[in-house]
């Protein structure tokens, strides 16, 4: 297992209940973000294609509460890390987004959720240190041609 992907790990286990973990990296990267749900052994769930790109134009409609709800169902099937969550965050207002991302650490999931953010990496690193796994230092591997096409 890759160093970053043990201190992810290492954060998780540190906790004694299921919660949620964001996970601050330097850059979007989709291949790496499977990576983490695979080695963690959790499931890989892509919020914008799978609830957003079905409602088109109207996917901006989406309230916080509503993703809430879709992620309470989603969660239900285990442990998650959750991908494209930022594509709906940054089209809300930003204190509402800051509050949703405090809260995102203490809510009771029923399993744990580990959330990869980018655009809002700034905003998250100023959180709980508890609820923020910082990898934007972290140099990973170039990214392969044919993980870029997949992805």
């Amino acid at each position: 297992m890759e160093q970053w992907i043990q201190i992810v790990a290492q954060q998780l286990a540190n906790k004694t209940e299921w919660y949620g973990l964001i996970v601050a990296f330097p850059e979007y990267r989709p291949d790496l973000f499977k990576t983490l749900a695979h080695e963690l052994n959790y499931s890989f769930y892509d919020y914008r294609e799978t609830e957003m790109a079905p409602l088109g134009m109207k996917a901006a409609d989406l309230t916080l509460a509503e993703l809430d709800r879709t992620l309470f169902e989603t969660m239900q099937a285990g442990p998650t890390v959750l991908h494209n969550i930022e594509s709906l965050l940054v089209s809300k207002q930003n204190q509402s987004v800051i509050t949703w991302l405090t809260e995102f650490s203490t809510k009771p999931w029923g399993h744990n959720v580990v959330l990869p953010v980018v655009i809002l990496a700034d905003a998250a690193l100023k959180l709980q240190p508890d609820a923020v796994v910082d990898l934007t230092q972290t140099t990973f591997p170039e990214q392969s041609l044919i993980s870029r096409l997949m992805h």
